[in-house]
């Protein structure tokens, strides 16, 4: 299930939050992995 953060959820409204909820899911649920994009910086002297 899919959390929502408070300041979002206080702005959209939580009727709007659960209309949009169900739609997100299943776009989620289609894929079977997720991009993931990692960067890292190192520096020593």
């Amino acid at each position: 299930m899919l959390d929502v953060r408070a300041d979002i959820m206080a702005e959209a409204g939580q009727a709007n939050v659960d209309a949009e909820r169900p739609a997100l899911q299943d776009k989620a649920d289609k894929w079977r992995w997720y991009p993931l994009v990692k960067a890292g910086v190192a520096y020593r002297f």
